[in-house]
């Protein structure tokens, strides 16, 4: 491969590489490396598996946004806690393989948890993001497709009416009045255009916010 797409290394790396138990020694998810080799094509093999119903139904109950979820700086004893009777969900997205382990602080005996690779964080988002809406991936990805075409085609207005279909498809029972609930929304769409995160959490996006609101 690297003698006929020079650049392909790079992009199969931030794929399928990224776990890790000590945030120094990172491995590449064996299942995807070879489902991608065989068949030649950067796809979620790993999420075909199986869908993470329970974890998304957990992070809809407790209302959890993609910024509580990714970069998070825990102690490392709290990877140790699994109560059943009170499931704490960073513990369980590590415990599962959603998150790895980025970074080590042996002074402060805390870890800093991510998503490993592009393939678990766009899988996540997108069944995320279908779970916040009906629960059906087909149409979470077919209206993220629409979007993208309407930014592509400088399609302002069909874009502004796509993303009100997309709030409006979210229940008011799970909704946060913050505006913080509504930007991860944006940044889960973000994550799977590959749109740089600068985009998604700086002034861009506030400006955004407050067009959708006029």
């Amino acid at each position: 491969y690297a003698d006929y797409f020079p650049d392909i290394l790079p992009h199969i790396k931030r794929w399928y590489n990224g776990y890790s138990w000590d945030g120094v020694n990172f491995v590449y998810n064996p299942f995807s490396i070879l489902n991608f080799f065989y068949k030649r094509a950067f796809k979620d093999y790993w999420f075909s598996t199986g869908t993470p119903t329970f974890l998304m139904k957990l992070i809809k109950e407790k209302r959890y946004t993609a910024f509580d979820i990714e970069k998070k700086i825990i102690f490392e004893n709290e990877l140790e806690k699994y109560e059943i009777t009170n499931i704490s969900l960073i513990p369980l997205l590590f415990q599962t393989g959603y998150l790895t382990v980025k970074q080590v602080n042996p002074l402060e005996s805390t870890l800093l948890l991510d998503f490993p690779n592009d393939e678990v964080e766009r899988s996540f988002t997108m069944h995320l993001l279908a779970e916040l809406n009906d629960g059906h991936v087909d149409k979470a990805s077919t209206l993220l497709v629409d979007i993208m075409h309407s930014l592509k085609n400088n399609r302002v207005e069909r874009f502004i009416e796509l993303i009100d279909v997309l709030f409006k498809g979210i229940s008011y029972t799970i909704a946060d009045s913050k505006e913080k609930y509504f930007h991860s929304i944006f940044y889960i769409v973000g994550i799977n255009f590959d749109i740089e995160r600068k985009c998604i959490d700086g002034f861009e996006m506030e400006e955004m916010g407050q067009l959708l609101q006029q």
